[in-house]
C-alpha cells in the first residue's frame, strides 16, 4: 500500500512538470487574455477590480493549506519516533514531499480558477449596476413625463441617450464574457490531464488508507498508543480531502457565477420598441447559451461538488468489495 501512494504521488508530480512543458505557451496565452479582461475593466468600463482584496484571500488560502500539511507531517513524524519505527521516517519523509509537491499543483490549479471567479464576479457587479440605473432612470423619467404630461415627447429625446449608453456596455460585457469562456478552454487544456492524474491517485490513497483503518481496527487493542496509529491515519487523509474540496468547490461557485450572468442579462430593462436593443439582448443570451463555463478532467468528468459524492459512493463501494474479501481471508 505504501509504494502505492508513493507511485501515485511520483505520478502526479512528473505529470504536472510535463504539463508545464508542454502547455507553455497555453499558459502564456492565458495571461495573456486575463491581462486583457483586466484592461477591459479598467479602462473601458472604468472598474476597479480589486486584485488586492483577491490576493489576501488567496494568501489565507495558501497559509491554510500550508499548516494543514505541516501539522500533518510534524505529527505523524513524532508517532513514527515515539514508537523508534526509525525505518519509515524515509518512507515518510519523500511521500510527505511527493504529496506537497501535488498540493502546490492543486494550489496553482485554484489560484487560476478563483481568479475566473473573481472576473465574474465584478462582470456581475456591473451589470446589476447597469440594470439598477436602468430601473432607477426609467421610473424616474416616467413618472416626471406622465406629471407634465410629456411622456410620448420625453421617451424620444431623453430615453434612447441613456440606453445608448447602456447597450454599448452590453457590447463591452459580451467581449468580456467571451474571454473568460476562452480562458476556461485553455485551462482545460492545461490543467485536464493534471487533474485527472491528482484526482486519480488522490483517489486510491484515499481508499487504501480508509482501508487500512478499518481493518487496523479489528486488529488493534483499545490502548492510547493504538489509537494515535488510528488517529495518524485519519489525519493523513485530511490533505486529500482538502485538495478536493477545494478544487471542486472552486469550480461549482465559478459556474454559479457565470450562470448568474445569464440571469442578470434579462433583468436589465430594455425598449422592446427598439430592434437594435432586443437584438443585443438575443445576442447576449444565445452568447451564454452557447459559450457555457465548465471544468473537466480532460473530458471524463466534470469538477464540481457532484464529484465529491460520486467519490465518496466509489469509495464505499470499493471498501465493501475489499472488506469482504479481507474477511474471508481471515476465516480462511
Amino acid at each position: 500500500m505504501k509504494y502505492l501512494n508513493i507511485v501515485g504521488g511520483g505520478a502526479g508530480h512528473i505529470n504536472s512538470i510535463l504539463q508545464s512543458m508542454v502547455h507553455h505557451e497555453k499558459q502564456l496565452m492565458h495571461f495573456g487574455k486575463t491581462i486583457e479582461v483586466n484592461k477591459l475593466f479598467k479602462q473601458v468600463l472604468k472598474v476597479n477590480v480589486r486584485w488586492e482584496q483577491f490576493h489576501k484571500r488567496i494568501a489565507r488560502v495558501a497559509g491554510g493549506m500550508l499548516l494543514t500539511n505541516l501539522a500533518v507531517t510534524t505529527y505523524i513524524l513524532v508517532i513514527i519516533l515515539h514508537n523508534k519505527v526509525f525505518s519509515y521516517v524515509h518512507y515518510w519523509l519523500l511521500y510527505r514531499l511527493l504529496s506537497n509537491l501535488c498540493s502546490l499543483r492543486y494550489f496553482e490549479t485554484y489560484v487560476v480558477i478563483s481568479a475566473s471567479k473573481w472576473m465574474f464576479d465584478q462582470l456581475n457587479e456591473c451589470l446589476q449596476e447597469v440594470s439598477f440605473l436602468a430601473k432607477r432612470d426609467t421610473g424616474a423619467n416616467e413618472l416626471k413625463n406622465r406629471k407634465f404630461g410629456l411622456y410620448l415627447m420625453e421617451m424620444n429625446y431623453q430615453k434612447p441617450n441613456h440606453q445608448q449608453n447602456v447597450y454599448l456596455k452590453f457590447k463591452i460585457f459580451r467581449s468580456i464574457y467571451n474571454l473568460l469562456w476562452e480562458l476556461t478552454k485553455i485551462f482545460n487544456d492545461i490543467f485536464g490531464l493534471s487533474l485527472l492524474v491528482n484526482i486519480g491517485s488522490d483517489f486510491i490513497s484515499f481508499l487504501t488508507l480508509t482501508y487500512w483503518m478499518l481493518t487496523a481496527m479489528t486488529r488493534l487493542s483499545p490502548g492510547l498508543k493504538d489509537f494515535a496509529l488510528l488517529f495518524a491515519g485519519f489525519t493523513c487523509l485530511v490533505p486529500y480531502l482538502l485538495n478536493l474540496i477545494l478544487i471542486c468547490r472552486i469550480c461549482y461557485l465559478t459556474v454559479q457565477s457565470a450562470t448568474r450572468t445569464g440571469l442578470m442579462v434579462h433583468k436589465i430593462p430594455h425598449d422592446s420598441a427598439n430592434e437594435s436593443h432586443v437584438t443585443q439582448i438575443e445576442e447576449f443570451s444565445l452568447q451564454l447559451l452557447h459559450q457555457r463555463i465548465a471544468f473537466n478532467a480532460l473530458g471524463f468528468f466534470n469538477i464540481d461538488l457532484n464529484l465529491l459524492y460520486t467519490i465518496a459512493g466509489t469509495t464505499t463501494t470499493y471498501l465493501i468489495i475489499l472488506i469482504q474479501f479481507y474477511l474471508n481471508a481471515e476465516a480462511d
